[in-house]
């Protein structure tokens, strides 16, 4: 088990990277958004996956 925390959009696109790089491995990700946007509200969604 993995836990990823990410603050920015670009935090996330690397979370992504990492989580394609260990597709055998189990991750949960958590996105503090300082901001309440679409932008944050997109890559939320992005993580969730």
């Amino acid at each position: 088990m993995n836990l990823i925390i990410c603050c920015t959009p670009l935090q996330v696109l690397i979370a992504e990277k990492i989580i394609d790089l260990y597709p055998e491995n189990k991750f949960y990700g958590i996105l503090f958004d300082a901001l309440d946007n679409k932008k944050f509200e997109l890559y939320g969604k992005r993580l969730k996956k």
